[in-house]
């Protein structure tokens, strides 16, 4: 019966109270005057109302006693051109930005002596300037947080009166899954160790066979003349002194005090001569071990 239904369904001024049916969701073909104002109707309107796509006109339940916020449903009526009054109806809440769908709506739009708050969504303000005989704001909260005009309602932005608790970090005790990686037994790779080629240990042996031989020679030049032994032969001669050999087989060790060819002696030598490690001999040839003379000659 009701799916049939396409214009004048009014209840109006007989004090009924509870919840509107959802069965009125039915009225699908439902075009104008769907009335129910000054009754004492309860509780949230039925979504099931979105139904009545077809609504142009007087759309009027108000003055009853409903709570909560208009479903958003209401926004399906989207074809209201005349007369959608929801006022007095103690409805809270925000309004419904989807109710700004009814863009072909001219006169009669009235929401007011509710308790809406939040701001007035600006999907409704826009139609103010098509509407005559806009009433909005009268009876309602728009620009307040829900949570301020009805704590008790909407407690989403009240303080916590219980102080803040830090919270803790959990700390699990349970060994992890995952294995630990498997070490590794490969040598570090890094820089290759010092090497020499051929040529190069080449190299630094005959330098260091020249680094000898000059070190001996500077050694010998500045300490062998404190050394007995450091001349190539024991018996080392003065260069004066020649040695010669007897008629008889008996060495001659010097003849620095023969008188040489020419009549002359040394004695015209001055100065003083010192002979060291000068082997001298006996008669019969034989070393009779090593002088040290000095002789002056004047």
């Amino acid at each position: 019966m009701l799916s049939v239904m396409t214009h004048k369904l009014t209840f109006g001024y007989m004090s009924l109270n509870g919840e509107l049916p959802t069965q009125l969701g039915q009225l699908s073909l439902m075009q104008s005057i769907f009335q129910f104002p000054y009754n004492d109707l309860s509780s949230t309107l039925p979504t099931e109302l979105g139904n009545m796509v077809k609504m142009s006109s007087e759309f009027e339940i108000f003055a009853n006693d409903f709570t909560g916020v208009p479903p958003t449903e209401l926004g399906r009526l989207s074809e209201m051109v005349v007369d959608f009054y929801i006022s007095s109806c103690k409805m809270t809440g925000a309004l419904p930005t989807e109710i700004g769908n009814m863009v072909k709506i001219s006169t009669g739009f009235s929401v007011i002596k509710n308790d809406f708050c939040e701001d007035l969504p600006t999907e409704v303000a826009v139609l103010s300037s098509q509407v005559t005989d806009w009433t909005v704001t009268t009876g309602n909260q728009f620009g307040t947080a829900c949570c301020v005009t009805l704590p008790s309602q909407y407690p989403t932005c009240a303080p916590s009166m219980l102080p803040t608790v830090t919270p803790q970090p959990t700390v699990s005790f349970e060994p992890s899954a995952a294995p630990s990686a498997a070490p590794t037994f490969e040598p570090t790779k890094g820089p290759p160790p010092f090497t020499l080629s051929g040529e190069q240990i080449v190299g630094i042996a005959i330098g260091s066979v020249i680094v000898l031989a000059a070190l001996f020679l500077v050694g010998k030049h500045y300490l062998c003349p404190g050394w007995k032994m450091c001349g190539s032969s024991k018996h080392h001669f003065d260069p004066r002194r020649k040695s010669e050999r007897n008629p008889d087989g008996t060495r001659v060790t010097s003849n620095l005090n023969k008188t040489p060819k020419g009549g002359k002696g040394l004695s015209g030598f001055a100065g003083a001569v010192e002979f060291k490690d000068n082997p001298m001999s006996d008669q019969s040839g034989k070393d009779v071990g090593e002088i040290d003379a000095r002789t002056n000659y004047a």
